[in-house]
């Protein structure tokens, strides 16, 4: 992500989509849900075979 592209986030001029939180999330080293402001847990992964 460039130097643009955070600063038209933050600035508000782009959305900030998936791709983008992911990748500010990983700069960080958080989940992305921290970035969001959630108290809740990440889901846990659906056992294998579940439907």
């Amino acid at each position: 992500m460039t130097f643009t592209a955070v600063s038209r986030i933050e600035r508000r001029v782009r959305r900030c989509d998936i791709d983008d939180l992911v990748a500010i999330a990983m700069a960080l080293d958080v989940a992305p849900h921290a970035l969001l402001g959630c108290r809740a847990q990440p889901l846990a992964p659906l056992s294998e075979g579940a439907t």
